[in-house]
């Protein structure tokens, strides 16, 4: 019997040492305190790991965020943020290549999914910083 991508996925989480749990739509596990899915959509030669809900965002706060993301994503590789359903995810896509192993794969994604995590909170940090910041408009 041939093991599915999404069974695959699991074991090298395992091998990781993190906790996955299965769910009907996929995998849940936790990397540095931060939730994170990986989608079965029945795909077995794309790895789609998310960030999900990073953030919400209402339409007074959209401009800003779509600007942090859009910058985010010009400078990250395999990695995209975008906003769904009011919130801010970041996710991780890669096709699964023969001779390139699932495990590094898998680590590269949840720790890139990581850097990318702390980047958006950075740069929104920034922001909100400067834009707090009563000396620049004096």
């Amino acid at each position: 019997m041939i093991m599915k991508l999404v069974d695959k996925v699991m074991v090298e989480l395992q091998k990781l040492g993190l906790l996955p749990q299965k769910e009907e739509f996929g995998i849940v596990f936790k990397y540095q305190m931060v939730n994170y899915i990986y989608l079965d959509n029945d795909d077995e030669e794309y790895i789609k790991i998310y960030i999900p809900s990073m953030m919400n965002v209402d339409d007074d706060d959209l401009g800003m965020v779509l600007t942090i993301l859009n910058s985010l994503n010009n400078k990250m590789k395999v990695i995209k943020f975008v906003v769904e359903d009011g919130a801010v995810w970041s996710c991780y896509e890669m096709r699964v290549h023969e001779g390139v192993s699932l495990g590094d794969m898998i680590e590269h994604a949840v720790e890139g999914l990581f850097v990318s995590y702390q980047k958006f909170y950075e740069l929104l940090k920034g922001l909100v910083e400067n834009f707090n910041d009563d000396s620049a408009l004096n």
